[in-house]
């Protein structure tokens, strides 16, 4: 029977349990009510614990023996919404001799230790679960002594220290994650003794050594990525014949890929599953020979130093692929032009590669698609129309390639892309109107840097979900469309506002338009390096989460409005070469702007650019040396402000779609390039595995 159903079937069985004919026993209800006072419950998830009820058995969380009473199943795992926090006291729990069942994850404990004391209690503990709830300290060794024990999960939580040696005497155990945590020392070589071990999660801790593995023959699920395990690329994985899952990304393996494949049996090939080695040192060819591998799911190796042309000999034993990820390498692509894909893949990355010439024109054998990245390549001509029978596309990502011609209207069969990105490239004629028409679910679309021409289209106000825009270093001309307004104007989820508009670099011309004040949630405008005239709206003002403002280098004429100086978390700011005039206003952090976010404006003057103002009684101060009192630790406090602004504004809403791998990669590229501008105050660990923490993807 596999872990997965054993833990159901322990789960079931204790639950059907009846507490009808016993009542629990007083002292270990009076047990779990010194257990409770040590907790804060703001959700009332231990309502039921009363001193008016004599039956614990019936207390929420509760399983007693239906002929002793003696409780047997303490199940309080809680969500990030909902959840018992404080100093846990485990040691209250003594008197629960009979526990089988602890489960206590998912609360926020306070990093309180797990105590020593654990022998005396829980020698009949066969299930333990302690993960995601922020408990410190080290690995008590005494653990060692829950000999019963079968599963055992400390992960995501903040334990240091080594890895005692004394977990080899839990010969029971199946199931054990330690992952998530911030352990140091070498994987002690006992844990090869632990022979009835299905499941293996030592990933990102800090962790070394590579002598244990070999023996673990029982071994279904063995993840090991994000540790220091720095060594030649084992090759007895090949020899494990149980294990269908590996995962050794993000340490310092290195040596020839191919020794991975050598000098091993490989008798799991027929069961192996998912095998990921990006981000190490790896370097040399993808031999043939990984075709063995013929059950793959997912095969990752980006990030690594591997070369040479992939062919259909490499790939076509792969009926079962989904997840195929190998960017960041030096590899190409050598197909036959009659080759059809096998498998069926639903994640592909080659980005950042050296995949060069015309794009394949094969995408309807692999429909299946969700997310694909070909971005930071050598690809040229046009885009084939067959890429628009991925309509179950969520993201396409050709950016920083040399790819021409119009955008194929097959495209707009892609209506459920979320993200778009076509930058870098040199593709030319009007941005389509279908783009806002077909493409309703948008979050990103990324345009920057090819040749379109023409107008802004304004079917792109149709696109009710996207927050981020960027149609820079193009050829649009004309004005901007009033129809921004309806970027909000429909809005009631507050996570589906505009945060990021990039029009620089065009040839657009007329009046800034004042709708652009409803754009509430902006936290980035840049319309710079166009022809742009008339004033600077008044409006504009209403942007009170904007971050950075950037007019430069148009010809807008006017006062500067004094409604800027009321967005307080305007922490970039340029309105340099332009035809401005009078009196730069003051107050607030607008005088924290240097000379620069002025100049070229021969009519203004003020304190900034330390110019008088004819006709104001304005007397520019001459400069001081800095001291830091009172105002430098306020500046200072601004600047922080700022910073946290930016990062909770942006962040808290666009941070959700960071959940999901490839949403989280393409767009990270996006922050890559949209950060180039910003200064983001480091923020403290502790939010790093805050209760808001993005589950299991830190």
């Amino acid at each position: 029977m596999s872990l997965y159903f054993l833990t159901i079937f322990y789960a079931l069985l204790h639950g059907s349990l009846k507490s009808g004919e016993a009542k629990c026993i007083e002292r270990e209800r009076q047990a779990l009510l010194n257990f409770k006072q040590s907790l804060l419950d703001d959700y009332g998830i231990l309502s039921t614990w009363s001193d008016y009820d004599d039956d614990c058995c019936k207390w929420k969380g509760i399983r007693c023996n239906n002929e002793t009473g003696h409780i047997q199943l303490l199940h309080l795992p809680c969500t990030d919404t909902q959840f018992l926090r404080g100093a846990i006291d485990l040691t209250s729990l003594k008197p629960l001799q009979n526990i089988q069942h602890l489960d206590l994850s998912n609360n926020d404990f306070q990093w309180t230790h797990i105590p020593e004391e654990l022998k005396g209690s829980f020698t009949n503990l066969t299930y333990l679960n302690l993960s995601y709830s922020t408990f410190g300290g080290s690995i008590p060794s005494k653990l060692g002594d829950l000999s019963q024990l079968q599963y055992l999960d400390l992960g995501r939580n903040y334990l240091h220290g080594v890895i005692p040696f004394q977990i080899e005497n839990l010969r029971q155990l199946q199931y054990l994650d330690l992952g998530h945590n911030d352990l140091s020392g070498e994987i002690p070589y006992q844990i090869k003794n632990l022979k009835q071990l299905q499941y293996l999660n030592l990933g990102r801790n800090t962790l070394s050594g590579d002598k244990f593995g070999k023996a673990m023959k029982s071994l279904e699920d063995l993840d090991l990525s994000d540790n220091k395990i720095q060594s030649k690329i084992p090759s007895f994985f090949g020899n494990m014949c149980k294990l269908q899952r590996l995962y050794l990304s993000n340490n310092k393996l290195n040596g020839e890929i191919s020794s991975f494949f050598q000098n091993s049996s490989w008798c799991n090939r027929h069961i192996f599953q998912t095998l990921d080695l990006s981000y190490n040192q790896i370097s040399g060819k993808i031999p043939k020979s990984i075709r063995l591998l013929s059950e793959l799911e997912g095969l990752s190796l980006e990030g690594n130093s591997l070369v040479g042309d992939i062919t259909e000999s490499h790939l076509s034993n792969f009926s079962k692929l989904e997840f195929l990820w190998l960017s960041y390498n030096s590899l190409s692509l050598k197909f036959v032009p009659s080759w059809i894909p096998p498998f069926k893949l639903k994640y592909l990355d080659l980005s950042n590669n050296q995949i060069k010439g015309q794009l394949p024109d094969c995408w309807k054998f692999v429909n299946q698609l969700l997310f694909l990245d070909l971005s930071n390549n050598k690809l040229s001509g046009k885009i084939p129309m067959s890429m628009g029978t991925l309509d179950k596309l969520e993201a396409l990502v050709l950016g920083n390639n040399s790819l021409m011609g119009e955008l194929p209207s097959t495209l707009k069969n892609c209506s459920n892309l979320f993200m778009l990105d076509v930058g870098e490239n040199m593709l030319s004629g009007p941005i389509p109107s279908w783009i806002g028409e077909s493409m309703q679910q948008l979050i990103i679309l990324i345009m920057r840097g090819n040749l379109f021409s023409g107008n802004f289209p304004i079917e792109l106000c149709f696109l009710k979900r996207v927050q981020l825009l960027d149609l820079s270093r193009n050829k649009l001309s004309k004005g901007i469309p009033t129809c921004l307004k309806r970027f909000n104007a429909i809005f009631a989820d507050p996570e589906l506002i505009l945060k990021s508009i990039d029009l620089s670099c065009n040839e657009l011309t007329g009046k800034i338009p004042k709708e652009i004040g409803y754009l509430v949630g902006l936290v980035s405008l840049n319309l710079s390096r166009n022809n742009l005239s008339g004033e600077i709206p008044f409006e504009i003002g209403n942007l009170s989460s904007l971050d950075s403002l950037d007019l430069s280098r148009n010809h807008l004429c006017g006062r500067i409005p004094s409604s800027l100086t009321q967005i307080d978390g305007l922490g970039k700011l340029d309105l340099s070469h332009n035809s401005l005039s009078g009196t730069i206003p003051l107050g607030r952090h607008f005088d924290t702007y240097d000379a620069s976010c002025f100049e070229g404006n021969n009519d203004l003057c003020g304190e900034q650019l330390n110019k008088s103002c004819l006709g104001d009684h304005t007397t520019v101060k001459p400069q001081q040396p800095t001291v830091h009192g009172e105002d430098s630790v306020f500046h200072e406090a601004l600047y922080m402000s700022l910073g946290i602004g930016y990062f909770v504004g942006f962040w808290g809403l666009i941070g959700p779609i960071l959940i999901w791998k490839p949403w989280r990669i393409v767009y990270m590229m996006f922050l890559n390039r949209f950060t180039n501008w910003v200064t983001v105050v480091n923020v403290p660990k502790f939010c790093k595995w805050h209760k808001a923490r993005l589950a299991g993807t830190l």
